[in-house]
């Protein structure tokens, strides 16, 4: 099994080199004994790689450790102890799905944490927009801002804000501005914000940014693609599609009853 495996993962990653190749098996084993010990509490298994307890924990879906406070110990631990930058983000977001409150408690210091490539910053961040109120909102403007934090996790508030776009669709002028500020990596997910929230009058601010920064002009043509000729969405079916009569039913008599 372990040497198909080896010869799985050497036709997906033919670039990597034999050490990288026997590290994912070694994790890949780790996994499924982690998975023969259930009885356990995840704050219990500290045999196991913190590495492998988290890919565990994302991968058995966040929302089935939601309020659990075993889980919510173990990250809150990871994030206090761990050495390893992204061990702690990755710790970090899973906080945030599964215990509010304290992910809240431990954002602002997170923010003022230097890591590689900024990536715990980057992870704090991603609190104002998984929790959305209007407080996060302004927060996330306040950190998108010029100066409002450092240069690589200003990118990660753009991805942030877009969670706010149905709510607060004047959302999307932000993207429009953001598209003349003076980082590429801002500029870029401003484009990839309008591809999924964008309107043709927006297509003018995307030809003149291409026309300033051609390194940009994958996502901009892929935007301009979706704006002129949207995707369709795919057709409801079963539960999905009747619920959606309910809903217009209960309209209908929301609309009699007024």
């Amino acid at each position: 099994m372990v040497f198909l495996l080896e010869q799985d993962l050497k036709t997906l990653f033919p670039e990597k080199k034999t050490h990288l190749i026997k590290k994912r098996i070694f994790r890949f084993k780790n996994i499924i004994n982690f998975f023969g010990c259930r009885e356990q509490k995840i704050s219990e298994k500290s045999n196991f790689p913190i590495e492998v307890v988290l890919d565990v924990i994302r991968s058995n879906s966040l929302k089935n450790y939601k309020n659990d406070e075993s889980v919510s110990a173990f990250l809150q631990d990871v994030i206090s102890t761990d050495e390893k930058y992204y061990s702690v983000a990755d710790a970090y977001k899973a906080l945030v799905a599964v215990d509010t409150a304290a992910a809240r408690q431990k954002v602002d210091a997170l923010l003022d944490t230097d890591s590689h490539s900024d990536v715990i910053r980057k992870s704090a961040i991603t609190y104002y927009g998984s929790v959305v109120t209007d407080k996060n909102y302004d927060r996330l403007k306040e950190l998108v801002a010029y100066g409002g934090t450092t240069w690589d996790a200003r990118p990660e508030a753009v991805n942030q804000l877009t969670k706010y776009v149905k709510t607060k669709p004047k959302t999307v002028d932000l993207f429009v501005d953001m598209l003349r500020d003076n980082s590429r990596d801002v500029r870029r997910n401003a484009v990839r914000a309008l591809n999924r929230h964008g309107k043709r009058t927006h297509i003018g601010a995307l030809d003149e940014l291409l026309a300033r920064d051609p390194i940009v002009s994958r996502d901009v043509r892929s935007a301009k693609k979706n704006i002129l000729h949207p995707p369709k969405k795919p057709a409801k079916k079963g539960p999905e599609k009747q619920l959606e009569e309910v809903n217009k039913k209960l309209d209908d008599i929301r609309k009699l009853v007024k």
